[in-house]
């Protein structure tokens, strides 16, 4: 996604939810914007190594109502994250009732914390949601970085 593209979306984030701070360091984006939403966009950020599940936990509730609360008028449906071991992530699924759905894949590894936000058209969603999600599943690290399981086990844990 070009530069200018990328902070646009900081920009519109920060201004959706401005207590929450923006990270977004890539995102790429469709050749062709569909109809219902400006763009299906998958945005990569990194976050620091010592980014614990618990805090994490708590950030993502704190999110999710700091966004119903700025936004009311998308009319969110945010369940609950959850972990998929196929994946090696925890899934925050989401949509709004103007067409956009997401979810954010939260890979956490030996090195730091990946995370993944996907925004699409919610007609389609299933198939784009499937077709990342089968490419998380044949990610594999390099260079002695491993997925790192226990994070994943204490997220469980610190999310209940």
């Amino acid at each position: 996604m070009p530069d200018k593209a990328l902070d646009r979306f900081r920009q519109n984030a920060g201004q959706t939810a401005p207590n929450l701070k923006s990270n977004y360091v890539a995102g790429f984006a469709g050749p062709r914007p569909p109809a219902n939403t400006p763009f299906t966009l998958l945005l990569v950020q990194v976050f620091p190594r010592d980014l614990t599940p618990q805090v994490f936990a708590t950030s993502i509730k704190a999110a999710q109502q700091a966004l119903a609360k700025q936004r009311p008028d998308l009319k969110l449906e945010q369940p609950a994250p959850y972990v998929d071991l196929q994946i090696g992530a925890v899934v925050s699924p989401g949509r709004t009732q103007q067409g956009t759905s997401g979810r954010a894949y939260t890979v956490p590894t030996s090195q730091g914390v990946i995370a993944l936000d996907l925004y699409c058209p919610t007609e389609g969603a299933d198939r784009t949601f499937s077709a990342v999600e089968a490419s998380l599943k044949r990610m594999v690290f390099t260079d002695g970085v491993a997925l790192n399981r226990k994070w994943l086990e204490d997220f469980s844990l610190a999310s209940k």
